[in-house]
């Protein structure tokens, strides 16, 4: 199988849950990270739906994303766009709750948060990094901003 020698699985919100959590089985069992792109508000949550959050290696939602799974989680909040402490936290509780390693939570005009695991810091091995978006003048089309970020990462 040419899974095994996959440097990384992609997959995105648009498959069936049961396709989701074979495909994040098929990564742990082959020892192949998992980077999962939520696509949507409606369909971030199916992965935890799916029962493979604890699977993947990766997730990349975008702040309305962020809040949809953490709220799924039972986190219950709703946040200002600008309120980069309570997003840092929100990625906190979906790298603890929902025990993915990696989160590059895109902020939009604000910027982007990368979440990492570190299990040499024992007292706190949640390590949130927040990156502010370069201003520019004029912005003609934010179409594809956030995959290409993805993609960039990848």
């Amino acid at each position: 199988m040419q899974l095994k020698k996959s440097p990384m699985i992609v997959l995105d919100g648009n498959f069936p849950k049961q396709t989701m959590r074979e495909i994040c089985e098929l990564g742990r069992l082959y020892d192949v990270p998992v980077w999962y792109e939520p696509t949507s508000v409606h369909k971030a949550t199916r992965i935890v739906e799916a029962g493979a959050l604890d699977l993947l290696s990766y997730i990349s939602p975008n702040r309305a994303e962020l809040v949809a799974i953490a709220n799924f989680l039972g986190k219950n909040v709703q946040l200002q766009e600008d309120d980069i402490e309570g997003h840092k936290s929100l990625v906190e509780h979906l790298m603890k709750k929902g025990g993915v390693r990696g989160v590059v939570a895109k902020l939009g005009a604000h910027g982007v948060l990368i979440g990492s695991l570190d299990p040499s810091h024992k007292a706190n091995p949640y390590k949130i990094v927040h990156y502010e978006a370069p201003r520019v003048e004029q912005i003609i089309s934010v179409t594809g901003a956030g995959d290409s970020l993805a993609a960039g990462i990848m």
